[in-house]
């Protein structure tokens, strides 16, 4: 027979007038009912959660890169419209040409020299010479023959 729960839901008889939730909560312990509520939320919340995780990996991901390839990071200005030059304002669309300051230009202005780049190339070069070229040591011990 079908009684109503304290919480709302409907519970039986045999469960003593108490929902599955609660039934659990009271005999099986918290153990029980944690798993089950985790259940109950993990498939709706798992379709709208990527999409969440995406954006923040992206976002860190992005940060990595402007800190690993030496973007300096005062007073960093954020291009809003990135169909437009950050030079010159004009439409660019999908031609525009992503710098590694991270700001879209026109042709006229794609290179460095043109629109003030902020991007240490010096500290880039630096670093891509370090990992390719190991350093090379002669042994300490002489051979003896």
């Amino acid at each position: 027979m079908k009684v109503r729960c304290p919480c709302g839901f409907w519970g039986s008889s045999d469960q003593e007038g108490l929902c599955s939730i609660c039934y659990r909560k009271k005999c099986g312990g918290p153990g029980t009912a944690v798993s089950l509520e985790v259940k109950r939320t993990a498939s709706p919340a798992k379709k709208l959660d990527w999409k969440r995780k995406l954006k923040k990996a992206s976002t860190k991901l992005r940060a990595l890169h402007r800190f690993f390839l030496g973007v300096r990071q005062e007073s960093r200005l954020i291009q809003k419209n990135k169909k437009r030059c950050f030079q010159c304002n004009k439409k660019v669309g999908y031609l525009g040409i992503e710098c590694r300051c991270l700001f879209v230009f026109c042709d006229k202005h794609r290179f460095p020299h043109s629109h003030k780049c902020k991007f240490d190339y010096k500290k880039l070069h630096q670093c891509l010479l370090k990992k390719e070229n190991k350093i090379v040591k002669h042994s300490k011990i002489n051979k003896i023959e």
